[in-house]
């Protein structure tokens, strides 16, 4: 058996897009910070960090 694992743009839940992201971490396919910050940042919505 033959598991695809997808990490571009993703159609479904959040859930879906944020438990691919913490997949392909967890594997080192996805191992560059600033692109895992991109990935966060899109689960979110694209809003930048505030201090609150």
């Amino acid at each position: 058996m033959t598991a695809v694992l997808r990490v571009g743009p993703q159609l479904g839940t959040d859930a879906d897009a944020a438990e691919n992201v913490v997949i392909a971490v967890t594997t080192g396919e996805l191992d560059d910070v600033t692109e895992i910050a991109k990935r966060l940042r899109a689960l979110d919505g694209g809003r930048e960090p505030t201090d609150s």
